[in-house]
């Protein structure tokens, strides 16, 4: 009776190894923040129980018991359990809050693409996007993207992120860099028909910590947005002429480009909101006299049809999607 005890404890230990594994690979496919965190659990609850099991083993011997394995595994697919109805129920919580909202930008979506010669511009759009990397025409603005490089690397990485990682320097940067940013950014819009350039204002210290903490596990020289701006266009064709001014620029380097507007982008992911989130840095001779030319900014391409839709109220309620997915 002993070994059948064994045998059916070694096998609910192996299936219950298998669920792990599983459940992990299956979270693995949905965003990376929100998958790295609960596989981070997965692996603690894993180690914990083989730890349970080595310590049995070592003061027990060969007297364990098989039904003590059958509770600790009862206990730890219970606390999985739970962990997943959480996580599940988070994103069922978090798509009723924006669901209006997404609803709306979604009608005017498909509005727009609805329009006559829509469909050729967006994928001009595409191509253009995919020729933006080209730009790298300047020494400096080479050697910039190469400490750029490294900063990535070191991280295993080929997303962009900042040389430095220490959050009150990026802030100072940020402040020294951000009046001549917007500059600049007014400037690429000048002579646009229908191009509204928006400043706005370093990024708040508090979302800063925050999103450092919640999304980036402390390291800082993720948070690549400390330093952006907005265009907002009244046609995809100033869109266009501004991203293509963008790519021509001898002193910017396009680090990389998130084109929401494409066909293909999944609107979930944002709320519904669409538009073209760019990173990029300026090297010219001011950010290279300031030592800033290795600073990452974002630049958001708008389109008036969809920027007409936001309100205050519904930022609150994004704000609110973006706190119970934890982002």
């Amino acid at each position: 009776n002993a070994a059948i005890a064994d045998g059916m404890a070694n096998l609910i230990l192996v299936g219950a190894c298998l669920t792990f594994l599983l459940l992990g690979n299956g979270l693995a496919e949905e965003k990376r923040s929100q998958a790295s965190k609960y596989l981070r659990i997965f692996m603690a609850l894993i180690i914990t129980f083989f730890a349970m099991l080595l310590l049995q083993y070592i003061f027990l011997g060969n007297s364990y018991s098989a039904g003590r394995m059958v509770i600790m595994i009862m206990f730890l697919s219970t606390l999985l359990s739970y962990i997943v109805y959480r996580h599940k129920k988070s994103l069922v919580d978090a798509d009723r809050i924006v669901a209006a909202d997404r609803e709306k930008y979604d009608h005017e979506w498909a509005l727009f693409i609805n329009t006559e010669g829509t469909s050729d511009q967006l994928k001009k759009l595409e191509a253009l996007v995919d020729k933006c990397k080209e730009n790298l025409k300047e020494p400096r603005t080479l050697q910039a993207c190469e400490r750029l490089r490294f900063a990535s690397e070191r991280a295993s990485t080929t997303k962009p992120r900042q040389f430095i990682g220490d959050l009150a320097v990026l802030f100072a940067q940020a402040a020294a860099l951000n009046p001549h940013f917007q500059s600049c950014v007014k400037g690429w819009a000048s002579g646009v028909s229908g191009a509204h350039p928006k400043a706005i204002s370093i990024k708040r210290k508090d979302r800063a910590i925050e999103k450092t903490f919640r999304t980036y596990s402390g390291d800082s020289s993720w948070l690549i947005d400390l330093v952006r701006s907005a265009i907002t266009f009244e046609t995809i064709e100033g869109l266009l002429e501004t991203l293509d001014r963008i790519k021509n620029e001898k002193c910017v380097a396009t680090l990389q480009i998130k084109n929401r507007l494409g066909t293909e982008y999944e609107s979930n992911e944002s709320a519904g909101y669409r538009n073209v989130s760019i990173s990029l840095i300026v090297v010219d001779d001011i950010t290279t006299k300031r030592d800033l030319d290795a600073h990452v900014c974002e630049l958001q391409l708008c389109l008036a049809a969809i920027e007409n839709i936001k309100n205050n109220e519904g930022h609150r309620r994004y704000v609110k999607w973006r706190d119970t997915l934890a982002l």
